[in-house]
């Protein structure tokens, strides 16, 4: 950990890490991904009640389990998102909470939101996105944040991930042409924002 505080990097920011998974290993993403059942996406509400509100989410997920077959996926993205962690917020991290495969197909999006909430979402630390389509095969679909007048973007570099606090207000924008394929995910700890 950095000793002196007053040098670590501006917390309220993304970090996108280009090409952690090879295009060969977003294919078997995207494989594994689509066999799973996807199903119409959520949105959770301040009282805990998931609910399906598709002005707001519009897309398709699968929730990925971390079995033999996935367990590489998972500890690629776990150290990719320590190291940044490191880096930029020093979080006291745990563990994934989940990870989901999504689907955006045209129109799809999700907007303004944060990846906070009442009762177990309350210990996410971390929020990611891995980009497991190439940039070429659809329009659209930009991942963004909310920094006062600011609309950053992620980084589209098929294989990378975008990790961000999970606080940050994002949306994803309307896809236009072709699917985006993503994996998101949080990552927790014991204590809420430590």
């Amino acid at each position: 950990m950095v000793e002196n505080p007053e040098t670590w990097p501006y917390p309220c920011a993304h970090e996108t890490v280009e090409a952690i998974f090879t295009p060969a290993e977003c294919e078997e993403i995207t494989r594994i991904g689509k066999e799973a059942s996807l199903s119409r996406a959520v949105v959770i509400k301040n009282n805990g009640v998931a609910i399906l509100q598709p002005l707001i989410r519009h897309a398709k997920i699968a929730r990925m389990v971390c079995d033999e077959r996935t367990d590489w996926i998972f500890q690629t993205i776990y150290a990719a998102v320590v190291r940044a962690n490191a880096a930029r917020w020093h979080y006291e991290l745990k563990s994934i909470d989940r990870i989901e495969f999504a689907e955006y197909s045209l129109g799809g999006h999700y907007l303004w939101h944060t990846d906070l909430g009442p009762g177990r979402n309350i210990t996410r630390k971390l929020s990611f996105s891995v980009q497991v389509s190439a940039p070429s095969t659809y329009l659209g679909g930009k991942l963004q944040f909310l920094r006062g007048y600011l609309r950053p973007a992620a980084g589209r570099g098929l294989g990378s991930i975008t990790i961000f606090p999970s606080f940050m207000v994002h949306r994803v924008k309307p896809v236009l042409y072709g699917k985006r394929y993503a994996l998101v995910g949080w990552i927790k700890g014991e204590t809420p924002l430590r």
